[in-house]
């Protein structure tokens, strides 16, 4: 998004979260009031989906009744749907903090389901991982009507290894704790 002339802000630059006073309700305000006082022009909150296995695919969501929002969602997930081997779940609405408490048009991205084989993979790669952060910036540049300028060869890094994230976090409810710890250990 840089590369294509765009400010981009993160709510989170570090795989723990520590935002809010200690529960994911009050983190998702933090998130979303950040983005209202940096009056941005959009929000993008970008997950990876779970189902015990059975779930698979990308799918965008945007709050009920918001037109922008369900047109940004939309531009998302035309190329995420075309630019990684992910099954296309669509566009869906929901109620979901993020979506509901901006200002601006907000989407939820989730970009694949975490606890399938095949979405995984794709997940965990770097040329997934490319593909997904690639077709999410075509997306928003598209909605904004601007040109996508990709990340030039030279700067592109060689496929990694396999990573293992650690997905525990300090709001993450108790009871969540063990089934998390589950799909870490898978």
């Amino acid at each position: 998004l840089e590369n294509s002339g765009l400010q981009v802000k993160q709510s989170r630059d570090a795989v723990t979260d520590n935002l809010g006073s200690g529960d994911v309700s009050s983190s998702l305000t933090v998130r979303a009031n950040m983005a209202n006082t940096w009056s941005a022009d959009i929000f993008c909150s970008i997950h990876c989906n779970a189902s015990n296995g059975a779930g698979h695919g990308c799918e965008t969501y945007s709050y009920p009744g918001s037109a922008k929002g369900a047109e940004l969602a939309g531009d998302i997930q035309k190329y995420l749907a075309a630019d990684s081997s992910l099954t296309n779940r669509g566009t869906k609405t929901a109620n979901y903090a993020v979506l509901r408490q901006t200002n601006m048009p907000a989407v939820l991205v989730e970009t694949g389901f975490i606890d399938n084989r095949e979405d995984n993979a794709v997940l965990t790669s770097e040329s997934g991982q490319r593909a997904i952060a690639g077709a999410i910036a075509k997306g928003i540049c598209e909605f904004l009507g601007i040109a996508y300028s990709p990340q030039g060869e030279e700067t592109a890094q060689k496929e990694e290894p396999e990573m293992i994230y650690n997905y525990m976090d300090e709001n993450m409810p108790e009871w969540a704790r063990g089934t998390v710890q589950k799909l870490m250990d898978k």
